[in-house]
């Protein structure tokens, strides 16, 4: 930008994306074979922890893709903030999902997670953890008045979908959105090495 000022370069920055299809490979990146996904009922998720930072926003796939499509169209520039409302925190998980808020110490959740790590229970290291806690929340001004963008789904649509994708383990027919790549029984994911450290 500083060499051509004259070329256009736009920026999109979304949220967290979601979509049923990617339930599976984000499963496998973020929580691992030990992570039950025919559990994610919304009904049968009792609690939601809640501990100082824990807020983060999110975003369906195809509300991403419109923007893409929409910067592409419009004589804009610059960057571009992408996600749903409203902003998720425990509270607001917990009242979507029927559970109820339980206070953790997050001194207690990193450690856990650390020693999850540690032991190659998860693929997830602490640290992934400790950015996630510092995470601004994103004002999507910009990318409404300048693109004309309205995410057609909430945040809570796109959890919703997250959470169906891991309930019947959808994937794509591409091969990291594949349902089925971390073999049976999910061997391929353990023996790949989750937690272990680059």
């Amino acid at each position: 930008e500083r060499e051509q000022p004259g070329r256009r370069v736009v920026r999109v920055r979304p949220a967290f994306v979601f979509q049923r299809h990617a339930a599976s490979q984000q499963r496998r990146l973020f929580a691992g074979p030990a992570v039950p996904g025919r559990l994610a009922k919304p009904r049968a998720i009792p609690a939601v922890p809640d501990f100082p930072g824990l807020r983060l926003q999110t975003v369906h796939a195809a509300a991403v893709a419109d923007a893409f499509r929409r910067a592409v169209v419009h004589e804009v520039s610059g960057a571009f903030n992408v996600a749903a409302d409203p902003p998720l925190d425990a509270r607001v998980l917990a009242a979507h999902l029927g559970a109820r808020v339980v206070p953790v110490p997050r001194p207690l959740v990193r450690a856990g997670l650390a020693a999850a790590w540690g032991l190659h229970v998860t693929p997830s290291s602490p640290y992934l953890f400790d950015a996630a806690m510092h995470l601004p929340v994103m004002d999507t001004g910009r990318a409404k008045r300048e693109l004309s963008w309205t995410p057609e789904h909430t945040a809570l649509d796109a959890v919703d979908e997250f959470l169906a994708g891991l309930r019947t383990n959808a994937g794509f027919d591409t091969p990291p959105l594949r349902a089925d790549a971390g073999g049976p029984l999910r061997y391929k994911e353990i023996l790949t090495g989750v937690g272990v450290r680059p």
